[in-house]
C-alpha cells in the first residue's frame, strides 16, 4: 500500500518512514469570512482534524483585515477595528470541522456564520483557523 501511494505522489517523501513522519505533522491553516478554506491531503491518507476555531482572537492587524470594498462588505457592516471582540470563539467551531472533513482526502469550506450556525462576534470579521494531520487511510 505505502509503495502505491507514494508512486502516485511524487511530492512525496519516498519511503514509508519519511512519509509517515511528513504526513503525521501538523498542518495550520486559516481562511477570512467569506473565503474557502481547503483542505487536502495526498491520496492515501485523510484529514483528521485537531482544533478549529471560528471567531476571532487576535486584531484585524495581525490576521485578516478589515477591506471594506470586497464581497460586498460595507462599513456599516461592521465594527471598526478599535471596537472588534478578539475573544470570540463558536462554540461549534470543532464540531463543524469533523462532521464536514473528518476522513476525508480534501474539504472546501465557505467561511461563513451560516455553515457555524450562529454568528459569535457580530460586527466582527472573523476567520476560521484549523489545524490538522493527513492520517493514513489503512494502518
Amino acid at each position: 500500500m505505502f509503495q502505491q501511494v507514494l508512486a502516485a505522489s511524487p511530492d512525496w517523501p519516498s519511503t514509508p518512514s519519511t512519509f509517515f513522519l511528513h504526513t503525521l505533522r501538523t498542518h495550520v491553516l486559516f481562511a477570512c469570512e467569506h473565503e474557502d478554506l481547503s483542505i487536502k491531503c495526498p491520496e492515501g491518507t485523510t484529514i483528521s482534524i485537531d482544533s478549529a476555531n471560528y471567531g476571532r482572537q487576535v486584531s484585524n492587524t495581525d490576521m485578516c483585515a478589515y477591506r471594506w470594498s470586497e464581497g460586498g462588505v460595507n462599513s456599516t457592516d461592521l465594527r471598526v477595528p478599535s471596537e472588534e471582540d478578539t475573544n470570540c470563539r463558536a462554540a461549534e467551531s470543532l464540531q463543524t470541522l469533523i462532521s464536514n472533513c473528518q476522513d476525508e482526502e480534501m474539504c472546501t469550506l465557505r467561511v461563513t456564520n451560516e455553515i457555524f450556525q450562529e454568528d459569535p462576534c457580530p460586527g466582527t470579521l472573523k476567520y476560521l483557523d484549523v489545524t490538522y494531520k493527513c492520517r493514513p487511510s489503512e494502518y
